[in-house]
């Protein structure tokens, strides 16, 4: 039996969570939360410098960054939680290298990959992906996916915490990380909008979490704040809005808090309707969350990074059947996102999967296998560099559970999206020069 206490254990230590089932809702934050802007800290509206301020800590909040302006890419992240088996993935085939991945993994192994050809020849690369990912392997075949092979970084303890932790936060700064890498992008940000970075789920993971700004949280659910139609509601909207009028004199935190109530209520009133238009959306799990995600692109309501998580990748056991079907989830998930995406997208959309670790090249004797060092992930989208990127971990000379070392540093995928694809400074956001590989054939258009 698997067990995911760990990694969502992680997840929470690694997150702001809301406390509620969605950010902006919820009949709790009509009940007093709002009055001591403890309810806005947790919908993601006051920054790290009002937040101590609520508590009584004397701040002078910080200058505005010159910043930068956002260019048109938009980015899907999709955490594969748990450490995806990136050599049941994305798998070796042909010659020496598949024969000893078959040997390592035994009754692990995958019978029947996907063979992949170098897009638009008939060369063959050696490798193929999962069965699961059928999907994945026609947009393969026609140049818009780049797996990156061999992800990972030196040195891991193979925790589920400080791997999650390192790739959040994007930084080998020593200590403990505070701020994630696409917080400390949208840190730059000139004028962001308040939905620049969503997460969908009820937290803001460290990722998504800057030194003076952060994302917004977005559930499953359709959101009642400032949206319910009941009459007790509407009279709380109503005297809840009226905060924002009161005199300046009463102080830039009150300030701060009127506006946000009446910020939160009219983000409401504008994401709503994506729950059920065009239609209500099918299915549930990951396929709402991406489809979800995919209105909020579409909505041009200023979103251009969205996050969302699939978890139990951690399979130490029993794992065919379980990576099968997450793989077939995410999948089927991200087939529904392009179709809902609207066409005129697809030249800005790229999707990016992550997972905080690989499996031992190994499987262990429960039919599993353990953490490992190196894994894969993939970057989707229309103007992407299709084929294999970066060299995957060599499995020969390998002795018994022997782990095979990261071949690409994470850090370099994270380079090329934040300098190419969303615009920013690479080395101010990874703290740090890092050396970018190159994964886009084109500027998002």
């Amino acid at each position: 039996m698997r067990d995911d206490t760990e990694f969502a254990d992680a997840m929470r230590r690694l997150s702001i969570v809301d406390n509620t089932d969605e950010a902006f809702s919820r009949r709790a934050l009509l009940k007093g939360a709002l009055a001591s802007a403890g309810g806005l800290t947790a919908a993601g509206i006051l920054g790290p410098w009002e937040r101590a301020a609520a508590l009584g800590a004397q701040v002078v909040p910080p200058p505005e960054p010159a910043g930068v302006t956002p260019p048109a890419g938009l980015l899907l992240l999709v955490q594969l939680g748990g450490g995806n088996d990136g050599l049941n993935t994305l798998i070796p085939i042909a010659g020496q290298a598949g024969e000893t991945y078959r040997s390592f993994r035994g009754q692990v192994a995958v019978a029947d990959p996907l063979p992949l050809l170098v897009p638009g020849t008939t060369a063959d690369t050696g490798m193929g992906l999962h069965p699961s990912l059928s999907f994945v392997a026609s947009q393969f075949a026609a140049g818009r996916v780049a797996m990156v092979q061999g992800v990972g970084y030196p040195s891991s303890s193979l925790s589920h915490f400080d791997a999650i932790a390192r790739w959040m936060s994007g930084s080998t700064v020593a200590g403990p990380p505070t701020s994630g890498w696409v917080g400390r992008w949208l840190d730059s940000i000139a004028a962001p909008s308040p939905f620049q970075a969503v997460q969908v789920g009820n937290a803001v993971p460290l990722h998504l979490v800057g030194t003076t700004r952060r994302g917004v949280s977005i559930g499953e659910q359709a959101p009642d704040f400032g949206v319910s139609d009941d009459r007790s509601d509407q009279l709380v909207f109503t005297h809840m809005q009226a905060l924002n009028a009161l005199p300046a004199s009463r102080g830039a935190l009150a300030a701060k808090v009127g506006a946000s109530i009446t910020t939160a209520m009219q983000l409401n009133q504008q994401i709503s309707p994506l729950y059920t238009t065009p239609a209500e959306i099918v299915g549930d799990g990951l396929t709402k969350r991406l489809t979800l995600a995919a209105r909020l692109f579409n909505a041009n309501v200023g979103v251009q990074v969205i996050s969302t998580v699939q978890g139990d990748y951690d399979q130490h056991d029993d794992e065919l059947p379980t990576h099968a079907a997450n793989l077939a989830e995410l999948d089927l998930a991200l087939q529904d996102f392009f179709t809902a995406l609207d066409p005129s997208l697809h030249g800005r959309v790229t999707v990016m999967t992550f997972s905080e670790f690989g499996r031992k090249p190994w499987a262990n004797g429960s039919r599993g296998t353990d953490h490992g060092m190196a894994s894969c992930l993939m970057v989707m989208g229309n103007q992407v560099s299709g084929g294999l990127h970066g060299t995957h971990p060599a499995l020969e000379g390998l002795t018994s559970w022997q782990d095979a070392p990261a071949t690409t540093d994470f850090r370099s995928v994270y380079a090329n999206v934040v300098g190419t694809w969303l615009g920013g400074d690479a080395a101010t956001v990874l703290q740090g020069a890092i050396a970018p590989v190159q994964l886009f054939a084109a500027p998002p258009v």
